[in-house]
């Protein structure tokens, strides 16, 4: 039997792992893919955009959503300082970039989670993969067992459920563990893709395909009444928009569109030199200086990074990620209602929130 049960072999739940073990439990971490951190290969297209350096944590919690009040406790406890720390500490030297995003120097997801498999046999954390859980047995308001796809069961004294979201399916992360926190009793916000590519309304947005502008501003209005802006990096595509600028929009827009049209402004007062076929585009439709397209939709949960939407704040103790509901489970990473803008803040808040449930759960065992 083990102290503790990790149910998910991503970002959040290797960093609980580790965490649980370093302060004394007897780990087991199962993961449902036949490898650990699939959709981690992903990340910064394959450079591995490991953390924000935002050290000032009143700003660093400015880049999430609604979460940020509850962030602020896990990122005392682990923020980007002790993230860089920890991963300089395992042999994967990082830099930092463009608005403080952090890279491992190999450039490499893989060889990052190359160490990372390591560190788990390191400190004999018992891995099992191809565990598909399909049932949790709770007696007494406490998780009993949990019973895999091939009838094995599973007991431990604490479970961390890490999941995942729902974003990059093809990755394994098909947003099964919100299904089972309903079965435990918790409740689940609206889940809607996140930090995706926005598609356009108007058919000239086509003519523009390919062209990139940066240091741009845009603004999402609904009902003449403005919403969000952000300025950064925009790039045209076959069916709207994507770059940096405009995933960040994509968080606040996915509920906009469930009440109505949207919006977007973008403003080329800033730009000198306009290229010419953009030009020559937005004349043949009158859109020169600021102009207005329509926001028909997202891409969906196949093209985004992260999933907004999850288990509900209000029902975890942010001081411990410990449920509200049950008592010997914990929650970190995406599967909690947390998402950040790009540039490393998403996967900042699964080491956070990881390192803080592992230690949480484990404190017993220390």
């Amino acid at each position: 039997m083990f102290n503790i049960a990790v149910i998910g072999g991503g970002p959040a739940g290797i960093m609980a792992a580790i965490s649980a073990v370093k302060t004394g439990a007897k780990v087991l971490l199962l993961e449902k893919n036949k490898e650990i951190l699939n959709k981690f290969l992903l990340t910064g297209n394959g450079r591995c955009n490991l953390a924000n350096a935002e050290f000032n944590l009143v700003n660093l919690v400015k880049n999430y959503n609604k979460s940020a009040e509850f962030l602020f406790h896990a990122f005392s406890v682990f923020g980007p300082d002790e993230t860089i720390k920890f991963f300089n500490s395992i042999g994967i030297k990082t830099k930092s970039e463009k608005n403080n995003r952090v890279f491992p120097v190999s450039e490499s997801a893989k060889d990052v989670r190359n160490i990372l498999t390591k560190q788990l046999f390191k400190n004999n954390i018992t891995v099992t993969l191809n565990a598909n859980v399909k049932n949790i047995i709770v007696e007494n308001n406490k998780i009993s067992k949990i019973i895999l796809a091939d009838k094995k069961e599973i007991k431990a004294d604490k479970y961390i459920l890490c999941t995942g979201g729902k974003a990059y399916p093809k990755t394994g992360s098909d947003g099964y563990g919100y299904k089972m926190a309903e079965k435990l009793g918790h409740k689940i916000n609206d889940l809607l893709p996140a930090l995706v590519p926005i598609i356009v309304k108007e058919e000239w947005i086509k003519e523009l395909q390919g062209i990139s502008l940066k240091n741009i501003k845009i603004a999402v209005f609904q009902n003449n009444k403005k919403q969000a802006s952000e300025t950064g990096d925009i790039i045209f595509t076959h069916f709207g928009l994507s770059g940096p600028a405009v995933l960040n929009l994509s968080r606040k827009m996915g509920g906009l569109l469930k009440t109505g049209e949207v919006k977007i402004f973008i403003d080329l007062n800033p730009i000198t030199l306009i290229p010419k076929r953009m030009a020559r585009v937005l004349a043949k439709n009158n859109k020169m200086e600021n102009f207005e397209i329509t926001c028909s939709g997202l891409m969906g949960f196949e093209q985004a990074m992260v999933t907004s939407g999850g288990i509900l704040l209000k029902e975890i103790d942010a001081k411990t990620m410990k449920s509200k509901i049950i008592d010997n489970l914990f929650f970190a990473g995406e599967i909690i209602d947390i998402d950040g803008k790009t540039g490393g803040f998403n996967l900042q808040a699964c080491w956070s929130t990881g390192y803080l449930a592992g230690q949480s759960a484990a404190r017993f065992y220390s």
